[in-house]
């Protein structure tokens, strides 16, 4: 997934809200972006004091960061104008909070993307967020070398403005 992350992140040239399950998680996405040379992210998890946390998203918000890694502490009750995208690196427990994390792109009318980097694993995850907003998730990204493979990787885009409808993509490693 770490490569599908690097992709979407060269395409992107706007500002991109990463977001992971875990504060474990989502301090070795940043480790990792870091050690490839991709130096314009910064955290927002609970385990960061209050005024880091102020500060990562003042950083944010200003420009001086590109990426925000984040977890679920970020999906509600902030308001950051011009998302260009929201990836969710890992697929939430809780359809809940998939609604919440792309809703943080397209906002006020403005475009935005959201893309969902899912395993074969997540297939259950994937399925629960489809049941809850009545709308299928295509594959149009498929690393996984063939169906069914248990390691496998993919790509869900929940299109533009942050809706959940829209051209979706599974797919990544």
């Amino acid at each position: 997934k770490m490569s599908e992350l690097r992709a979407i992140l060269r395409e992107e040239p706007g500002t991109v809200i990463v977001f992971s399950r875990s504060k474990k998680g989502a301090v070795e996405i940043w480790q990792s972006l870091h050690s490839a040379g991709m130096y314009e992210a910064t955290t927002l998890h609970s385990d960061r004091t209050q005024e880091q946390r102020m500060q990562a998203l003042a950083d944010f918000k200003s420009g001086k960061f590109r990426v925000l890694i984040a977890t679920d502490v970020a999906a509600r009750g902030i308001d950051v104008p011009n998302v260009a995208r929201v990836v969710n690196f890992d697929v939430p427990l809780v359809p809940e909070d998939y609604v919440h994390r792309i809703g943080r792109t397209g906002r006020a009318s403005a475009k935005g993307r959201a893309t969902t980097l899912a395993t074969y694993r997540d297939r259950g995850l994937v399925r629960d967020i489809e049941n809850m907003l009545k709308v299928a998730i295509t594959v149009t990204k498929d690393t996984t070398g063939g169906a069914g493979a248990p390691e496998g990787g993919g790509r869900a885009s929940s299109g533009r403005g942050g809706r959940a409808a829209g051209g979706r993509r599974c797919g990544g490693g």
